[in-house]
């Protein structure tokens, strides 16, 4: 069994809508309306009370993704697959996003996550203007370093 679009749709406007009421004062916080905040809150609007990021991550704030990764790895966490599949994602090994999926993606020492919109890959920018459409969501996605699913729970 799997969440159905309409879950997974439901799930990410509300999460885009956090995101967007956070940045209305027109400040990017890391650990409250970046890109991994957005994917937080994304889990939690999809699995509600199951939600399995309430229980394992606790991270306010960070300074850059290096301090994030440093952070999960104080966590117990062994790299971002790890933490993906511990908050219950499954590895999409062939590539191919589904609206709602998770990819986590690395460029010029910059880490980011996205999530699979119908025809977008959606985060929130650092110029704080709230989520935008990263790039188009491609039949199979070769950049990402990491793409996931989540499981239904």
């Amino acid at each position: 069994m799997s969440y159905t679009i309409e879950e997974k749709e439901k799930a990410l406007l509300a999460a885009e809508r956090v995101i967007e009421e956070r940045t209305q004062e027109g400040k990017y916080l890391r650990g409250y309306n970046d890109c991994f905040a957005f994917v937080i809150l994304y889990e939690k609007f999809l699995r509600g009370a199951s939600s399995q990021a309430a229980s394992l991550l606790n991270l306010d704030s960070y300074e850059d993704h290096h301090e994030f990764f440093s952070e999960l790895n104080n966590l117990g966490f062994l790299s971002l697959q790890h933490f993906a599949e511990t908050m219950k994602f499954e590895v999409v090994e062939d590539r191919v996003p589904l609206l709602g999926d998770v990819a986590y993606e690395e460029r010029r020492g910059v880490g980011t996550a996205m999530v699979a919109g119908r025809d977008y890959w959606l985060t929130p920018t650092e110029a704080a203007r709230g989520i935008v459409p990263r790039r188009r969501v491609l039949p199979k996605e070769i950049r990402p370093v990491l793409l996931v699913r989540p499981t239904y729970i």
